[in-house]
């Protein structure tokens, strides 16, 4: 994803936009195993199957919904018709 992401911002934010969207999945990384652990000492080890998955799902089909193919088109161009 380091390298898709950038590709599909326009040229002007394309650093920003790159820079948050990895910070939102390093701030997952910093809450999830805070919210495993309180799941795993409650007893819900199914509870936090479920919710892992469920959030891998969303993700998923968010890329699929959501991204643009990128292979064998300019950059340039991809920025002109965001």
């Amino acid at each position: 994803m380091t390298v898709y992401t950038p590709e599909v911002y326009p040229l002007r934010i394309r650093g920003i936009a790159a820079a948050c969207a990895m910070a939102c999945g390093r701030i997952a990384g910093v809450i999830s195993p805070f919210v495993v652990g309180l799941l795993i000492g409650a007893q819900n080890v199914a509870l936090m199957w479920w919710l892992m998955g469920g959030c891998e799902m969303i993700a998923a089909l968010m890329s699929l919904w959501l991204a643009i193919e990128t292979r064998g088109v300019n950059l340039e161009r991809l920025s002109e018709a965001a």
